[in-house]
């Protein structure tokens, strides 16, 4: 526990850092040419990009997708040069992109890879219970899971099976859900809620839901950023996301925003460089940096989303 504790104190104080060194490097972008002086404050990695599910609004089970993209799952060898390869400029790895990450044949061993570094993930959780059980056991052995967030959007058989979460089992995500209720994981667990406006009460009824499970709750109001072929144009702003974060595909493609599934914004792939410090500020991605925090909308990818701002930007 005191190691744990101290991980938990030096990640704090060097995200308390990395903050203000993203302020001054987002500040000064045209005379720092687009670098960034502190390290990425997380690594998303998309470590499956196939999916057992087929929702609604999700480009993984379209055509599109599979004729520009490789379904695959990371390999081992992929992980485990990945986590070399960045070393300790990261502590925080998001196991989930686009794919569902729990189906990926070899996920405890995935979780072995990353057994020094906090872990989010995200699930649709309508996977084989030995999965759940892998990362229950994963995190009682000092595994450090900092959130799992499982896509809910449904209250019970009806509402989950036919309103979003089209191939999806109820009942084994119930299951799921007590087994990771009961174990030391719950604190760590969210559900997530999307609501398009089509259910009457529906945020009255999935918080219901969550209450009587012990598990926290999060809501959101469908907006036009949901479905990218029905989005409006959004104004124009910034968006900070490639100085504070480092997107990759299953491919080992680098993306400047984790809305990006077939790689519009892709501006170079891991293998071309030999060094995470040399990768952290390349000139491609230095100039995405400074071209997104001045306008974001000179991009078609990013005109049907608000753009993030850092808090303190």
């Amino acid at each position: 526990m005191p190691m744990i504790k101290r991980l938990y104190a030096f990640s704090k104080a060097r995200a308390m850092l990395n903050k203000f060194l993203l302020v001054i490097s987002v500040r000064l972008k045209r005379v720092l040419a687009g670098r960034m002086l502190g390290n990425p404050a997380s690594i998303a990695l998309e470590t499956v990009s196939n999916c057992n599910l087929n929702c609604p609004g999700c480009p993984v089970p379209t055509q599109a997708f599979s004729e520009t993209r490789v379904k695959k799952f990371m390999s081992l060898d992929e992980l485990l040069f990945i986590h070399d390869f960045v070393g300790n400029y990261c502590d925080t790895y998001i196991l989930s992109l686009w794919g569902e990450s729990l189906i990926h044949k070899e996920f405890p061993k995935v979780l072995n890879i990353f057994s020094d570094k906090f872990v989010i993930i995200s699930t649709n959780l309508s996977v084989p219970k030995r999965q759940v059980q892998a990362l229950i056991e994963w995190v009682k052995k000092g595994g450090q899971l900092k959130e799992l967030i499982v896509s809910m959007d449904g209250w019970d058989k009806m509402s989950y099976e036919t309103y979003y979460r089209h191939g999806g089992k109820f009942d084994l995500v119930s299951s799921n859900l007590n087994l990771l209720a009961e174990s030391q994981v719950k604190t760590k667990v969210s559900l997530q809620f999307l609501d398009d406006g089509s259910i009457l009460d529906f945020k009255e009824k999935s918080q219901e839901f969550a209450a009587q499970l012990g598990l926290r709750f999060s809501y959101t109001k469908m907006d036009r950023n949901f479905d990218r072929n029905k989005r409006d144009l959004w104004p124009d702003n910034k968006c900070h996301h490639p100085y504070e974060s480092l997107k990759m595909n299953s491919s080992l493609d680098l993306l400047v925003c984790c809305a990006d599934p077939f790689g519009a914004l892709r501006y170079a792939n891991l293998k071309e460089f030999r060094s995470f410090r040399e990768l952290w500020n390349c000139k491609q991605l230095r100039e995405k940096r400074i071209k997104l925090a001045t306008s974001k909308n000179q991009f078609d990818l990013c005109t049907g989303c608000e753009g993030y701002q850092h808090p303190l930007l």
